[in-house]
């Protein structure tokens, strides 16, 4: 769990290092990612002010994917780095002082009890750093559509397919 109490964070600031099990990545990542057997590292820096705290840090580690187009298991090199600002409860739109310079977004949120919970913010990071159709190389040919067989590995046996006559004005138009 990584739940800090806000008074307990001392104002040199928090260093935190922790080590994000695969049980709890995995869930987060869906079927077509794997975060192996070694999970990811989280390093981050909690520095409050008054009622404010700032958190900056950075997942990393290493993955696997299966590519969209040709199926193969490949591999992906996780960093994700992030900055977010907890406040109390409904101070929304404060900002921390001295540290967001003018036309910086940065992402806020309450906290509540007193307490700030990184958990929620480390999935949605993790999530949202995801990529939505990963590939194992831009030039992936993927899979033949009768065969299956993965055409980055050579062509398959299959007849060329025919072209439809239906087609032929549209290659003549420039």
């Amino acid at each position: 769990m990584l739940r800090f109490v806000v008074e307990e964070i001392p104002e040199s600031g928090l260093e935190v290092h922790h080590h994000m099990d695969p049980t709890w990545i995995s869930p987060l990542m869906g079927p077509q990612f794997s975060p192996g057997t070694e999970g990811l590292d989280l390093t981050a820096d909690l520095t409050r002010a008054d009622r404010l705290v700032l958190v900056q840090g950075r997942i990393a580690g290493h993955a696997t994917f299966q590519c969209s187009r040709c199926l193969a298991e490949s591999p992906w090199t996780v960093e994700v780095s992030f900055r977010h600002l907890f406040v109390e409860d409904e101070v929304h739109a404060r900002r921390f002082p001295g540290e967001v310079s003018e036309g910086d977004e940065m992402e806020t949120s309450p906290y509540q009890d007193g307490v700030v919970d990184l958990e929620p913010l480390l999935a949605e990071e993790l999530v949202l750093s995801l990529p939505q159709a990963p590939l194992c190389s831009e030039a992936c040919r993927g899979l033949c559509q009768r065969c299956g067989k993965n055409l980055n590995e050579g062509p398959c046996g299959c007849p060329a397919e025919e072209e439809d006559p239906r087609w032929a004005p549209l290659k003549r138009i420039h």
